[in-house]
């Protein structure tokens, strides 16, 4: 039995003589040191296998463990040198065998659990690492939005100190007026769960009271039952986006303001004639609202008769060259006033070549002069618009010499002013361009396209690199010829090294999350392995009762008994069955849910008892276990099933 033991213990156990020498290793030393039995019995020390920083003092245990046991610790840690030179960390259990001077000891291999140890110690040093230096505002709250945690950006971000944060709640307080209501009902969503977080750019107000736009991101940590753990919020500092933005928006609404109040009319046609598009300009001049016009008539609605025909030829060759200028005619307007006009129009074509629809400026031709004026003062708000805007606008030679920029995009090139840059960059693809080719690039592109988009990196004064979004266009003069070329650069250096940084931190992340996950599979492996175990032990203990018990009772049931001696004999075999039995497995199940006291009385009914003979053996009423039976019957579904209740649970084994 004791042999049997000793290999099945599940941890790999050694027997070593009072000299160190290995007397008996199991297989499970073979399967973790990798050294048969052969080599190892009686051959080999367990000083050996011990690095020589632990030898010392375990050399001190197990001279003193013969002297003094309790003055020795049983249980330690160590490491341990296998065949291959590979080291496992074990845990040591040591115990002197009664009576000898031998001693045995029970080894745990705990490799995989430090290794799980240190992987969690780096995640944790990667999540404070990334939390401190992320670049972004960063707020560790706890459920009653108390701060835990907040990294320096966040500090910097309102203004304030640590100190004055600590033991305070995150309130609204830091949040502009404007948005505080919007801001407060998605915190009520979130606490309630109703959403796991939100996402919302809005004003903070600083402790000195400036205001910075910012992004925030708000998530809530919750444990499996839904329950709030912490919630966790990033704020990216967007102001400056959020003024380029406004500034962008502001340029927008001009130029959209410039279409619909320009001094002349301007409309667009789809390739059947139906007006898509018409400005305010040119509606006021007709009489028409919107809604009467655009998508209901056709431009022929708008012509006297006789001039209906020529636009149906005039327009056919406008679709087929692309554009027509100077083209003077008549509209009617909605009171059948004539108006005289004179038209200029372009075709916009899809990447096919396909018509999509014409772009057509009309000048009221009876006031040539007033809309000369208006061209001028068009002219001017052009040129404050070029000169004054946040983002880089320029015109160069096709050859690769500016022709005109404006301050923004001198700035943003590191030049004192445009002047310095006109007069310093002769060449745009070597001097401006990091990669000449990009240059290359873009006006092959215009010999195929009207704009261009590309976000290419360019060189400043002082030789660092901007990152810059270009759209630019090939403007071609009044005989078709190439004159410059004119496009917008907006420098977002800044956006793309945040961008860069938040897909780092994104890549780092899934590492941390993929090393987690080997760390779960290690822990699982390391329970099924102990609940095989369990089985193996159950196993053998079912295996012993009826192999090593059983037989005896059998035998004793056989030799001159008394009818009492007999029952009681019974009564034990039938406990011990009890344990065994896949009979009694059943009827313990939580789904039929006999008591212990209807397992018995079931177990004597299936051996073929009858109720006088349970109630002697069980030294009980007759009537009492004719209740149980009834009970029997109806927990396992017999109630209304002929037959003996004996047979029926027979069925059951």
């Amino acid at each position: 039995m004791y042999q049997t033991i000793f290999e099945n213990t599940g941890n790999a156990t050694v027997i070593f003589d009072e000299d160190t020498t290995i007397l008996l290793a199991n297989a499970e030393f073979e399967k973790l040191l990798h050294y048969t039995r052969e080599e190892t019995e009686g051959k080999k020390s367990w000083r050996d296998l011990v690095l020589e920083e632990d030898l010392e003092r375990l050399m001190d245990y197990h001279r003193r463990r013969r002297i003094d046991p309790e003055s020795v610790p049983q249980k330690y840690e160590l490491k341990l040198a296998d065949r291959h030179g590979f080291l496992h960390d074990v845990y040591m259990t040591v115990a002197m065998i009664p009576g000898t001077k031998k001693s045995v000891a029970s080894i745990m291999d705990i490799t995989p659990l430090k290794e799980a140890e240190k992987a969690l110690h780096e995640s944790e040093t990667l999540y404070q690492t990334l939390f401190a230096n992320a670049g972004i505002a960063i707020v560790n709250l706890d459920p009653q939005a108390y701060y835990r945690h907040v990294n320096d950006s966040y500090l910097e971000f309102i203004g304030y100190t640590w100190d004055e944060l600590k033991d305070r709640q995150m309130t609204t307080e830091i949040v502009h007026p404007e948005y505080r209501g919007r801001i407060e009902k998605l915190i009520a969503r979130q606490k309630s769960g109703a959403i796991n977080g939100f996402i919302e750019e809005i004003y903070f107000l600083r402790k000195d009271g400036a205001l910075r736009w910012g992004e925030v991101r708000s998530a809530s940590n919750r444990d499996k039952h839904g329950r709030m753990l912490s919630v966790v919020v990033a704020i990216t500092d967007r102001t400056e986006r959020k003024k380029t933005e406004d500034k962008l928006k502001q340029y927008s609404e001009a130029i959209k303001d410039l279409f619909e109040n320009a001094p002349c009319g301007y409309h667009s046609l789809a390739e059947d004639g139906t007006i898509l598009r018409m400005n305010r300009t040119e509606l006021a001049w007709l009489g028409y609202s919107r809604d009467e016009v655009i998508g209901k008539m056709k431009f022929t609605d708008l012509l006297p008769p006789e001039e209906q025909e020529i636009f149906r030829k005039g327009f056919s060759a406008l679709r087929e060259q692309g554009s027509i200028r100077n083209i003077e005619g008549k509209l009617i307007r909605k009171d059948g006033r004539e108006l005289s006009v004179l038209i200029d129009s372009s075709v916009l074509y899809d990447k096919d070549g396909r018509y999509l629809m014409n772009r057509s400026s009309v000048f009221d031709n009876t006031e040539r002069k007033k809309v000369e004026n208006a061209l001028a003062e068009s002219e001017t708000m052009y040129r404050s618009l070029f000169e004054n805007a946040s983002i880089g606008m320029f015109q160069s030679t096709l050859e690769g010499k500016f022709l005109r920029i404006n301050k923004a995009y001198a700035t943003m090139l590191g030049y004192e002013s445009k002047e310095e840059v006109i007069a310093t960059i002769t060449d745009t693809a070597t001097q401006i361009h990091a990669d000449p080719r990009n240059r290359a690039e873009l006006l092959a592109a215009l010999e195929q396209q009207d704009w261009f988009y590309a976000e290419q990196p360019y060189l400043r004064r002082d030789g660092s690199l901007m990152i810059g979004k270009l759209a630019i266009r090939k403007v071609v003069r009044q005989d078709g010829a190439s004159a410059y070329l004119e496009g917008i650069v907006e420098d977002i250096t800044e956006r793309k090294r945040a961008e860069e940084a938040l897909i780092n931190r994104e890549r780092e992340l899934r590492i941390k999350a993929q090393n987690l996950m080997e760390v779960n599979t290690t822990l699982k492996v390391l329970l099924n392995t102990l609940e095989r175990d369990q089985e193996e032990l159950k196993e053998r203990f079912l295996t012993n009762i009826q192999k090593q018990v059983l037989p005896y009772l059998d035998n004793l049931k056989k030799s001159p008994l008394r009818e009492d001696q007999l029952g009681y004999v019974e009564m034990a075999e039938a406990h011990l069955l009890e344990i065994a039995s896949p009979f009694t497995q059943k009827l313990t199940s939580s789904f039929l849910n006999l008591t212990k006291k209807e397992i018995q009385i079931a177990y004597l009914v299936k051996e073929g008892k009858t109720s006088k003979e349970i109630a002697e053996l069980l030294n009980a009423k007759q009537r009492v276990v004719e209740f149980h039976r009834e009970n029997i019957r109806s927990k396992l579904g017999l109630k209304n099933k002929k037959g003996r209740l004996a047979m029926l649970l027979r069925s059951f084994s």
